[in-house]
Order: C-alpha cells, then structure tokens, then sequence
C-alpha cells in the first residue's frame, strides 16, 4: 500500500511540474541620447529639490526588475551627510520617472561627477559662405 502511494504521488508531482522552452533573451535597449538624457535628468533634479551642487552618474543599466532599462543616480554634494541620500531618475526612450534610491538600484557603489548643464550642440553642419572677394570675384 505505502509503495502504491508514492508512486502516485511521484506521478502527480511529476505531471505538474513541465519542461518550457527557453524564453528569448531581453530586448537590449540602448541608452537614451544626450539631449533627453540632460532634460530627464533635470526633470529628477527638479523632483528630488536636493540642494546645489548636484552630482549624478553615468547612465547604468536599471535591475532587471524595473520596469524602465536605464537610470542615473542624483545627489547632493552640500555635505558628506547628504551625499548619502540619492534619487534615480529612469529612462527608456527618454525619462519616464523618478524616486529616491533603494538598494537594489545600486547607487551607493557609483562614481559620481558634477552636473553642469551643457548646451546639447547643434548636429546640422553650419554652411560657410567663403571669402568675400571684391568686385564680384570668386
């Protein structure tokens, strides 16, 4: 009796577990470009109101968990005590939210730098128009 039972308990332990295919790998999803980087992370400047001056990171790579790919880590630099509180805005195409950093966003392990605002350069080519030459010459 008692082999009867585990054998269909084994059976039944058995039918409920399966064998799935592999699942594709994540998308890879590229950074978000300069120009909406810069504007999402003010946007996350704005939202934490950390005092001046700001230090954030380099784009990293958000845990897989998180529902946007990309994250940079903001702070303050006013003092030792508040560059221990930081704030991740989240990127996908461009910023999508912010918060303040837990743990798992890995922002206490990060090299930080100093926000400047930098104008976005313009990307289209200015045309020069030559050498004025007297006289109507070219």
């Amino acid at each position: 009796m008692r082999h009867t039972f585990i054998l269909w308990l084994s059976l039944g332990l058995g039918a409920c577990s399966s064998i799935s295919e592999p699942t594709a790998a994540p998308e890879v999803v590229p950074p978000p470009d300069a120009e909406k980087l810069l504007k999402g992370i003010k946007q996350g400047i704005a939202d934490s109101h950390f005092e001046t001056p700001i230090e954030v990171t380099d784009p990293i790579k958000a845990s897989p968990i998180s529902s946007s790919p990309w994250l940079v880590c903001i702070r303050s630099a006013k003092t030792e005590e508040s560059k221990r509180i930081s704030y991740s805005a989240f990127f996908k195409d461009a910023y999508t939210n912010s918060r303040y950093s837990v743990v798992n966003d890995g922002c206490t392990a990060e090299m930080y730098h100093p926000f400047k605002e930098q104008p976005i350069p313009d990307a289209t080519p200015k045309k020069s128009a030559g050498p004025k030459l007297r006289g109507g010459q070219k």
